[in-house]
């Protein structure tokens, strides 16, 4: 892809050299200046255009430097293989060939054989990836060095190269046809492309068709500058030869006299026989009515009466005056119709500029000037708004519209028009709700309470700053202030020289408040229903449990922190029970009282005998057990994933350790991100405890996959050494990164776990909320298995049955491989992969489903009937709610329930 430079190329390119654009910015500034060139009036010889050309040269040769170095295109490689973010790249040898062409600051003949070489190789391009079928050695033979007598055409033309010149004629007019409709298609894509948020599907149609459209401009220009060399040649010789001539004499006298031919007379066509017999062929001036026709039109306008004297024919062809003085008073009317701006007089005078617009633009047409009209003071007294304007007297100012119009064409009626505009109407009306600006900057107009309101809120702003305090916490200030110092007897200034509460008088405080809100909290619990829930955290050393409790207060369904309790012993079930009874106890908080106990799902909390929760069954029998329904999807997917015969996640670890950890590789990898025109974003890591972040890592690498692909291939191609990394295992992270990204089948399982993880997310989201929705847990539980269920049974296997009595496990429910639900980038992919790697994929597909299926059946409680009856509680199923849910869950939380029902009285 790479074309000869301009001569003088060595500095151009130097200067490029030091220029720091990326690809993208200089296609981008090579595109903007190929539309300048092609729309601007300067001229081409100038120094303003040939500066500009220069920058769009050097320009030009840095990109297609920088696709030679990436290795963009390949021989082997079809046009569909090619990224949309890349296509675009092809057209750079197309541009440098039009600008060299352009240049006028190099012999001629060396912009022309190097604008056509970059031609030539635009095609090479284009043909190698199947976009043309036009045959290039058409052109590569053909390079000016003809014999210069081929300029001098034969008399005698065979069949033959009557034939060629009749396919090469309809091969022009088929090329002109789809250039302007390829023309009108891109002027239709430009509008679409320039907009923020462009589909990729329109920006790769638009650079697809603007490729076939330079398609057929560089076979056209190939064949000018063929052409165009051949003359130059011939220049040339006659320049060297002093004669004028290398062509023989005799050929060409001979040539001279077989072609000699009389001159052409030149002749006028009269419009009437009667014309040319009265006034000669070669008349001058062609009359254009009769006599009678002349006397009836003066009998018409009134110069000519037999019944009033002095208006005969004969009377007024004696007086030679009489003409002349109605023109002067013609003259005279039209005149005052000007000045009193007469509408039938303007309208009319427009209709002849207009004509003589038109008329101008032929040969032989008289160049006289136009009727002006310049700006007069009476407009500005019917209109205030407008004055002269500075740029000219034909030209008026309107002081409303901040904007200069001309009036040269109607005077006055241009004024009136504008003045009924709608953008002057709009603007007139704008501007009289607004006040100046003066009106708010005007220092006279601040009072000096003002000025201390100002002060005061300048030091707040500078307080938030100083101690780093969020400066949302500002949306309360004024609340605040307003709270501590005016809702009070005394004045606000006793209450502030008398504020003194630094840190150990507010640290005091606060454990007072502290202390306050804990009683309040524990003398709740002690008297109404609550739930309790736990969890240890990650600390290796002393565990720490958060005890939250959840419980109605004031009406309202209320989550506080009741105690943060510390095990330094190992972390048991019985250990971690006896902790949380030690606490309540001391508390004097009965567990009759507590209705629920949540937790995760880890053996040491949810053990059948030795977890936390059967140690509390002794305290309180009809507690009931919340685990997490998150947790429970996350495994479930976790479990499913291993039944795929390729693991993602070992290709994301090796992705993030080899490029995250060394400054210089993520750099490197920045580069290859711009060449790719991806967006610049921070690998992402994936964390193996929260095994459905795979959903985010997926796209990333998905969105990545063309800058990831080329950076490896650049690192395995080198023979850089891993300066960070060390070991067998860690030497061959990168080959093994290399790898996974070259296998289709690699991608293929990451598009669908990208696709199939979403659906777990939106169900972990729900749950996350801060609401009850205990109520709906069940359903919503069931709602997912049956989603799952969708993609890979047969719908009269799950009609009109539960999820919990479907057999999902037989080959006769289960849909054909083509019917799988996989999303439609998966789709697409397997287009690429092989028939038998297809049916291999969607056995792995069924299984990973079968997996989740079971893993949710199996633990997510759908059996529960607590959680069965607590759907009485959802208003949405009021329709199919059954009176023994409500009266299982009051037999069930009576002494509870009814404690709550009697406070609430």
């Amino acid at each position: 892809m790479a074309c000869a430079s301009p001569e003088n190329g060595q500095q151009a390119i130097e200067t490029a050299e030091t220029d720091c654009r990326s690809l993208p910015e200089c296609f981008d500034f090579v595109f903007k200046m190929h539309q300048y060139f092609d729309k601007t009036d300067d001229s081409s010889s100038s120094d303003k255009f040939q500066g500009k050309l220069r920058q769009a040269i050097e320009s030009t040769q840095r990109a297609i430097r920088m696709v030679n170095d990436l290795d963009l295109f390949s021989r082997n490689e079809d046009i569909d293989e090619v990224s949309t973010n890349e296509v675009k790249y092809m057209l750079l040898s197309a541009f440098l060939a039009y600008f060299t062409g352009l240049n006028t600051h190099m012999p001629r003949s060396d912009a022309v054989m190097k604008s056509k070489l970059c031609y030539i190789d635009f095609l090479k391009l284009l043909k190698t990836y199947g976009v043309i079928e036009y045959d290039i050695s058409l052109t590569e033979g053909d390079d000016g060095d003809d014999d210069i007598e081929n300029v001098v055409p034969s008399n005698r033309i065979s069949s033959n190269d009557l034939k060629t010149m009749s396919v090469q004629r309809n091969n022009k007019i088929q090329r002109f046809k789809e250039k302007k409709e390829m023309e009108r298609k891109i002027a239709e894509l430009q509008t679409q492309v320039e907009k923020e948020h462009v589909d990729d599907e329109i920006k790769r149609e638009f650079y697809l068709t603007q490729i076939k459209h330079w398609a057929n401009v560089a076979i056209d220009e190939v064949d000018s500058c063929n052409l165009e060399l051949q003359m130059l040649k011939h220049r040339q010789g006659l320049a060297n030869s002093g004669s004028g001539n290398t062509v023989s004499a005799n050929h060409t006298n001979n040539h001279q006299a077989a072609n000699k031919v009389k001159p052409f007379r030149p002749f006028i066509l009269t419009k009437t026989n009667l014309q040319k017999q009265v006034f000669g062929a070669g008349y001058p001036a062609i009359p254009t009515m009769t006599v009678d026709e002349f006397y009836e039109q003066k009998l018409r306008e009134g110069h000519l009466s037999e019944s009033v004297q002095g208006h005969s024919l004969q009377n007024w062809a004696a007086d030679p005056e009489r003409d002349a003085q109605d023109r002067e008073k013609e003259a005279a009317e039209k005149e005052e119709k000007e000045e009193r701006e007469d509408e039938e007089t303007i309208q009319r005078a427009r209709a002849m500029d207009d004509w003589k617009d038109v008329t101008s633009e032929f040969p032989g047409a008289s160049k006289k000037s136009k009727r002006t009209c310049t700006f007069r003071p009476q407009y500005t007294e019917t209109w205030p708004c407008l004055v002269q304007s500075k740029r000219d007297f034909s030209s008026a100012r309107c002081t409303v519209c901040n904007a200069d119009f001309s009036n040269s064409h109607g005077g006055k009626d241009d004024c009136r028009r504008h003045i009924e505009s709608q953008k002057h109407v709009k603007i007139a009306k704008e501007s009289t709700s607004c006040k100046p600006i003066s009106h708010f900057l005007a220092g006279s107009q601040h009072s000096s309470l003002d000025e201390a309101v100002t002060r005061a809120e300048v030091i707040f702003s500078g307080f938030l700053v100083e101690h780093n305090i969020a400066l949302a916490a500002a949306d309360h200030a004024g609340k605040l202030f307003q709270s501590m110092f005016l809702n009070s007897e005394h004045s606000a200034a006793d209450i502030i020289r008398k504020y003194s509460s630094a840190r150990t008088k507010t640290t005091h405080l606060v454990r007072e408040m502290a202390s306050h809100e804990s009683t309040d909290l524990v003398s709740a619990m002690k008297n109404g229903p609550f739930s309790l829930a736990t969890n240890a955290s990650n600390d290796k050393a002393d565990k720490l449990f958060p005890v939250v409790v959840r419980m109605c207060k004031d009406g309202a369904i209320v989550t506080e922190l009741m105690s943060l309790l510390q095990l330094s012993d190992k972390a048991t079930g019985f250990k971690i029970a006896q902790l949380l009874k030690d606490d309540l106890t001391a508390k004097g908080i009965p567990w009759k009282n507590c209705m629920a106990f949540a937790c995760d799902n880890a053996n040491v909390m949810v053990g059948l005998k030795q977890g936390v929760y059967a140690h509390l069954l002794e305290e309180n029998a009809n507690m009931f057990l919340v685990g997490c329904i998150c947790h429970c999807a996350h495994l479930a997917a976790e479990w499913a994933s291993r039944e795929l015969p390729v693991s993602p996640a070992d290709l994301f670890q090796d992705i993030f350790y080899y490029i995250e950890k060394s400054s210089l590789r993520t750099k490197s990898f920045q580069n290859f991100q711009e060449a790719c025109g991806t967006p610049k974003s921070q690998v992402k890591k994936h964390c193996t405890t929260r095994w459905l972040s795979l959903e985010d890592t997926c796209k990333w690498v998905l969105e990545q996959w063309d800058p990831l692909l080329k950076y490896f291939k650049n690192e395995c191609e080198g023979d850089k050494s891993d300066m960070v990394l060390s070991g067998p295992e860690k030497r061959n992270r990168k080959k093994n990164a290399l790898e996974s990204l070259r296998s289709k089948t690699m991608k293929l399982y990451i598009l669908y776990l990208s696709y199939i993880l979403s659906v777990f997310n939106a169900f972990n989201v729900f749950f996350q909320q801060e609401g009850p929705v205990i109520h709906l847990l069940r359903r919503k539980t069931m709602r997912l298995v049956k989603d799952l269920m969708l993609m890979f049974v047969q719908p009269t296997a799950l009609n009109s049955k539960l999820v919990t009595d479907i057999d999902f496990e037989v080959k006769y429910n289960l849909l054909p491989h083509k019917e799988i639900m996989v999303g439609s980038a998966v789709r697409a992919h397997l287009d690429h992969i092989d028939c038998d790697k297809k049916d291999e994929f969607f056995t792995y597909v069924t299984r990973f489903l079968q997996t989740a299926c079971r893993y949710l059946l199996k633990n997510g409680n759908l059996q529960n009937q607590v959680l069965a009856c607590a759907e009485v509680a959802d208003i949405g199923y009021r329709d199919y709610a059954k009176m023994c849910h409500l009266k299982f869950c009051i037999d069930k939380f009576q002494p509870s329930c009814l404690q709550m029902l009697q406070r609430t009285k």
